[in-house]
């Protein structure tokens, strides 16, 4: 019994010693958004550098410490034709307010980039699929909301969202869980665009 209870509480030990590698791991990142060269100077969120540079070290993190991890895929319908029929301009503010949107809906655990044109990512420690789920079906009524009123092209702006589980998805690196994302946002796209997508969570 006493040999039982000692592995027990080294156990515990070692599970909040990887949680709390994790959440050093999460706070590194963040501080290095800090940084002006890990911004995209259109949107304030974190650019494909910070993530290049720091994605597989969050999901090694996550992995081992049993943590689950979300990336959830962002990408603007029907961006083009903001651009033809109103101009560049206005599909930049498009953009800007996506990120503003984005920016204020996260919670400080969570990640958010852009990663290049009219596409983000947005990985979510430690949440539910519904609790991604939830969210994405919130920042897209926002986004369309706002849209429908400051954009009106035809077809109006909308936004298509894949979801992937790490642990769900048997995600082993980074580049998987990104390809599962990939994946989930295609369907959305193939089945009508502006929607979210994921394992267990997808309307189609």
């Amino acid at each position: 019994g006493h040999t039982l209870r000692r592995y027990d509480l080294e156990a515990r030990s070692l599970r909040r010693d990887m949680h709390n590698r994790v959440e050093q791991a999460t706070r590194a990142a963040v501080r290095k958004l800090e940084q002006l060269a890990y911004r995209d100077s259109l949107t304030g969120l974190g650019n494909r550098q910070f993530l290049d540079e720091h994605l597989e070290h969050l999901v090694n993190a996550a992995i081992a410490s049993d943590t689950d991890l979300l990336c959830v895929l962002i990408d603007v319908d029907n961006f083009k034709q903001v651009n033809d029929q109103l101009g560049h301009a206005a599909g930049d503010e498009l953009l800007t307010l996506l990120g503003e949107l984005i920016r204020t809906s996260v919670r400080p655990e969570d990640v958010a980039c852009r990663l290049g044109g009219d596409e983000f990512v947005l990985f979510m420690q430690g949440a539910s699929l519904q609790r991604a789920y939830q969210f994405t079906e919130q920042l897209r009524r926002l986004f369309v909301q706002q849209a429908k009123l400051r954009f009106p092209s035809d077809p109006l702006p909308g936004l298509s969202i894949g979801v992937a589980d790490l642990n769900q998805d048997q995600c082993d690196t980074a580049s998987q869980l990104l390809a599962r994302a990939d994946e989930q946002l295609y369907r959305v796209k193939r089945a009508g665009k502006n929607m979210t997508c994921g394992a267990n969570t997808c309307p189609l």
